[in-house]
Parts: structure tokens; sequence; C-alpha cells
């Protein structure tokens, strides 16, 4: 019995596998590789057209932000309490855009890119214009102010990923005393009307009296 299950093991130990069943295991194979790529494929797929969530508070924790931020220029978020303002401007959308040239699209720091470049426009254009406050700033969605006063979403583009952010400029009375004193120093002597003149003119050679 022992001799018989030793040539049993032998003649297995010679066996070859069939070409045809050879063929179906690569098949197999080939198969399971290309549903786990389908699957690769469609989570991330998902998760693009989900895009990610930003909080404001914790994108102004890092240091790019921080060197952006001007301290003569107030930002206040959405429904932020703001002090009394002399002046608030209409409200204006800014927008600006990061570019990837991966061959495989945008990320999330596209997302953070674009909405630095915005916020940094937003904050030089009120500098410029003589402004120290910028209120109610929110995001924007579907081309509609958005009503979440936390964050936005970001779905990062294949090339281009924009961030555009609403907000208003505003004017403590600190800013808005500097403005009217720049513009009344900047104001030239008002000229004597013409009609004055012509009288003036007259009189030289008229006795008016």
């Amino acid at each position: 019995m022992h001799n018989n299950t030793s040539s049993m093991h032998t003649l297995c130990a010679g066996c070859t596998i069939p070409p045809y069943l050879l063929r179906r295991k690569d098949r197999c194979m080939r198969r399971n590789n290309l549903l786990a790529l389908a699957l690769t494929f469609l989570t991330i797929s998902v998760h693009a057209a989900e895009g990610t969530y930003f909080k404001f508070s914790e994108l102004l924790k890092a240091d790019s932000v921080e060197e952006l931020v001007d301290p003569a220029v107030q930002l206040y978020w959405s429904t932020q309490p703001t002090p009394d303002f002399s002046e608030v401007a209409r409200p204006d959308v800014y927008t600006r855009s990061s570019i990837s040239m991966s061959p495989f699209g945008g990320s999330a720091r596209h997302c953070v890119e674009a909405f630095e470049k915005t916020l940094k426009a937003m904050i030089d254009d009120a500098r410029s214009r003589g402004y120290d406050a910028i209120t109610n700033i929110r995001a924007m969605r579907d081309g509609k102010p958005s009503d979440d006063p936390l964050g936005f979403n970001c779905k990062p583009g294949y090339k281009t990923t924009e961030v555009p952010l609403m907000s208003s400029f505003a004017m403590t009375p600190v800013a808005m005393q500097r403005a009217v004193s720049g513009r009344t120093i900047r104001q030239p002597a008002r000229k004597t009307s013409c009609g004055r003149c012509d009288l003036l003119t007259l009189g030289a050679d008229f006795d008016l009296s």
C-alpha cells in the first residue's frame, strides 16, 4: 500500500496542466485586473464629482495666507459681526485660478492656490482704493452666493481650477476721514468764472461807476 501511494505522488509530480486550463486562468486574471481597475476609476470619479470641502478657518492658518494678509485691511467672513462703517461698497465677485500641468488633472492643492490668489487680489484692490475692511466674504456656488458661512466645496478642473469669492469693501470712520483729507489736499484751486473775468475786462476799458 505504501508503495502504491509513493508511485501516485511520483506520477502527479510529473503531471502537466492542460493548455486550455492555463488559458482559462489567464483570462480570469485579466478579468479580475480589469474589474479592479474599473472599481478604482469609479472611486476616483465619484470623489472628483463630489469635490473637496475646505473650511475658511483652516485655510487661514496657512503660512502662505498669513503672508498675504494685510493688517491695514481687516477681513470679516460672511456672518461674522462687524463694526459700524462709514461706507460700504456694493458686493463684487473676485475669481482667480490655478493651472495644473499634470496629465492627471488638478488636485486639492490647486483649490488652495486658487483660493489664496483670489483672496490676495481682493485685499490688494481694497487697499489700492483706500478701503480698510472687506466684509461679508463668502464663496460662490453655481453663480450664486453660497449659504455656507464656514467654507466651500471645490472640484479641481483638469487644467484650470477656480475659486470665486464675493465680498463688499468698507471704510471705517478713520479711513473715511483719511480719504476726505486726501481729496481736500488734492483738490485744485477754484478758478475765477468767465463771467467775472469779462466784467473785470469791461471795467478796465469803461467807467462803470
